[in-house]
């Protein structure tokens, strides 16, 4: 049962290599004692500082990152709408 008294912030990572390197290059920019484990893919890392709480995510059951991003990139896409000739807008 979620608490009302934590806000929460989920980042999903695409499970590359390269994405684990750069996430915890970050993660170690801030002294963390915890990083990311290239090796398990289930891994989900919590920073909590209460009454806030960030989750690392490198999979969501279900779904492949690539089917995600391509589905949020489609409705981001049907969202925008051109201003003049070169510009465009992100619609409500």
């Amino acid at each position: 049962m979620p608490n009302p008294g934590i806000q929460g912030l989920d980042i999903w990572i695409d499970f590359t290599p390269k994405n684990i390197e750069n996430a915890n290059l970050a993660l170690a920019e801030f002294d963390l004692p915890e990083l990311l484990n290239p090796d398990r893919k289930d891994e989900i890392l919590q920073l909590i500082v209460t009454p806030n709480r960030i989750d690392f995510l490198l999979s969501v059951k279900g779904i492949a990152f690539q089917d995600a991003w391509k589905a949020e990139s489609r409705a981001l896409m049907a969202r925008l709408r051109p201003i003049g000739s070169t510009s465009i807008r992100c619609s409500p």
